[in-house]
């Protein structure tokens, strides 16, 4: 598609302030943003546009920055080419398209408008995003239609929407909101074709597609996050007249497409089709979502849609690799925080269970882990990010739990320092009666003589003296802005040899993939070391600090909480898929590893 820029003068009155924006292939007219709530769903304060004489094949690839906001019908839209129907805006940043991430503020005109029309879908309207629904604004019988979907975060803290059949689909031969087809992926791991007349929904074909049990309490979403996830779906009229619809995938953005469920809608079986013409839509429920290449074909004609145009059209993106929040929400965290939105002031719960954070003491600047991704770099003078006390951020509550995070130490001495070491994460915030456990590492010079020593601890609720999992560091093998993979696992089921059994239980840490010696330090590694009985308590888990008394200066990014053990290969795939390179090192009295640079 091509760009066409907008000649509207902009306007300004007592009211309103107008802007002339140009979406991605699209031309936005001078739109209004006003400060009052907006006074219908949907509507768009500005003026609309008609429809462009688009020809098959369609191909848009988000590649210009902009925002497409919901209109209440096609003719009210800003877009000659898109329609968004629902979810409040499309907000495109020049590589992709993004449905709203994380909660609207509150006073935000479109959160006001949705906690009065679907509260309950859209937790209280801070989340639009949830009822998405966008068309293209054209009209196809026979037609391929495919998209790549990721399903950055799920929004599913209201148990009430959890439901199996909620997901990302594509929409066909869309009359109406009762008569139209759609195939996708669902919350239970399967796909789907099905057919909506009348009002009246039935199921033309379903496939397992995804590994997992559905369960709304504990799997309530068996769809992959943080992974592009191609659909395509073709219906096209046989001889007969009976429509033939196909449903694939492409998942990782690989190129290979894998048909999933092929099936004719015969009439003898489904009753009537949705006959003739109709637009083409993207949905997607209860998530923060990113799309890119959508494209819309005739199934009749035989095209080629570009992989690259001159710089007057589009640039679709190359496949990434697997990323690293895939590769951890793989893994089923109960707690995932990537640190990536410091200048947001929270940070948001990407499993979808709400132990979301707050930073409190001023915004930190942000950071680039080895991949590139952000994360949140502390002053190391207040700065923290604090996530209310949750039983899943417990260890008792299945008598095992594992952490992990990213942290770059900007200095080796730390200036607000206590005892020669700072806490930069724990459940310990009061100390008595409430501790429970922390992440500790040493100043380069402590009186414990443990240079930059790096700790996992765990504690009674009393506090006092904690027993620990430590990670010593060969004299001079950390510097300064060197970013550390940091893994620690709590078990009270298994008892080491060595460790007394009234006290049960171990603890260990992993640093850059390379497992500490507890035979090297017994009988440190052991729950009763001093005679430590975790119990869950009400401290919040502070990071970048513990107890607001020592304070982290430098980076800290994707911080994990599992409730139960990772294995050493899902923590080598961790540290691979960050660094580029697999572990290596070792560990006994001291550790040695080659430290990813900055």
């Amino acid at each position: 598609m091509k760009n066409i820029l907008s000649s509207g003068a902009l306007r300004k009155c007592s009211r309103f302030v107008s802007v002339t924006l140009l979406i991605a292939g699209f031309l936005i007219a001078p739109y209004h943003i006003i400060s009052a709530p907006f006074p219908e769903i949907g509507a768009v304060l500005g003026r609309s546009q008609a429809s462009a004489a688009v020809s098959l094949p369609f191909l848009y690839t988000f590649n210009s920055a902009g925002t497409l906001y919901e209109a209440s019908s096609m003719d009210k839209s800003t877009s000659q080419y898109l329609w968004l129907s629902r979810g409040a805006k499309l907000v495109i940043d020049g590589s992709v398209g993004s449905t709203i991430q994380g909660a609207l503020p509150q006073g935000d005109p479109w959160r006001t408008v949705y906690a009065a029309r679907s509260s309950a879908s859209t937790d209280g309207g801070t989340h639009p995003q949830n009822l998405f629904l966008m068309f293209s604004r054209i009209s196809v019988q026979n037609v391929s239609a495919q998209v790549y979907i990721k399903r950055v975060a799920d929004n599913l803290a209201n148990t009430t929407n959890r439901q199996p059949y909620i997901g990302e689909m594509l929409l066909a031969r869309y009359k109406d909101a009762n008569n139209y087809y759609y195939g996708g992926i669902r919350a239970d791991g399967y796909a789907v074709i099905k057919k909506k007349t009348n009002g009246v929904y039935q199921t033309l074909a379903m496939k397992k597609l995804f590994p997992g049990t559905y369960n709304s309490s504990t799997s309530y979403d068996l769809m992959p996050r943080g992974t592009w996830i191609g659909l395509r779906f073709t219906v096209t009229d046989t001889a007969s007249g009976a429509p033939q619809l196909t449903f694939a995938t492409d998942i990782g953005q690989t190129g290979s497409w894998q048909t999933a469920l092929s099936v004719l809608d015969d009439p003898a079986k489904f009753g009537s089709s949705v006959a003739g013409a109709g637009l083409v839509g993207i949905e997607s429920d209860y998530a923060d979502a990113q799309l890119d290449n959508f494209r819309i074909a005739d199934a009749t004609a035989t095209v080629t849609l570009p992989s690259t145009t001159t710089a007057t059209t589009t640039t679709t993106p190359p496949a990434p690799s697997v990323s690293y929040d895939s590769a951890v929400a793989t893994d089923a965290p109960v707690m995932y925080l990537t640190m990536g939105s410091p200048s947001s002031g929270t940070e948001r719960d990407q499993t979808g269970r709400g132990n979301n954070g707050t930073y409190k003491g001023g915004i930190p600047l942000s950071a680039k882990l080895p991949n590139g991704d952000t994360a949140a770099a502390f002053n190391g003078s207040g700065q923290y990010l604090t996530v209310p006390s949750s039983p899943a951020l417990s260890i008792p509550t299945t008598k095992k739990l594992t952490w992990e995070a990213w942290i770059r130490p900007d200095t080796l001495q730390f200036p607000n320092s206590n005892g020669g070491y700072v806490d930069w994460m724990g459940k310990c915030a009061n100390y008595s009666p409430t501790c429970e456990w922390e992440a500790r590492i040493y100043n380069l010079t402590n009186p414990e003589n443990r240079p930059n020593r790096l700790s996992a601890y765990v504690f009674n609720p009393s506090a006092g003296l904690g027993s620990a999992a430590d990670w010593q560091p060969k004299a001079g093998l950390l510097q300064a802005g060197q970013w550390l993979h940091i893994v620690a696992e709590y078990d009270l089921t298994t008892t080491p040899a060595g460790c007394n059994s009234a006290y049960p239980g171990s603890i260990h840490i992993w640093v850059n993939g390379v497992k500490w010696s507890m035979a090297d330090h017994m009988p440190t590694g052991c729950m009763s070391q001093f005679s430590v009985v975790p119990r869950a308590g009400s401290s919040p888990l502070n990071i970048g600090t513990m107890a607001l008394d020592t304070w982290f200066k430098g980076a800290i990014g994707k911080v994990a909480v599992y409730n139960y053990l990772l294995s050493p290969t899902q923590i080598t795939n961790h540290f691979k898929t960050m660094a580029g390179a697999a572990p290596s090192g070792s560990c006994g009295a001291t550790c040695t590893i080659p430290v990813p640079t900055p």
